[in-house]
């Protein structure tokens, strides 16, 4: 099922390693598209993670992106 512009999700991420990172982010739906990959339908979503300006969050997303980008 296809996600619309502007619903709101909240993701829970776990990360582990020497010190385990366990958070929750909200993400509002910026596009989606719908496509198909060996013949199934599949859904591309673009995310915005919200509250931003709170610190905490801000970090989070900050670890998260460390994560995925190294």
């Amino acid at each position: 099922m296809a996600s619309r512009v502007d619903d709101v999700y909240r993701f829970r991420f776990v990360i582990e390693g020497p010190r385990d990172a366990i958070f929750v982010l909200s993400a509002r739906v910026v596009h989606c598209a719908k496509t198909a990959v060996d013949g199934v339908t599949a859904y591309l979503t673009g995310l915005e993670f919200i509250d931003t300006s709170n610190p905490v969050c801000q970090r989070a997303i900050e670890h998260l992106v460390g994560v995925v980008t190294n």
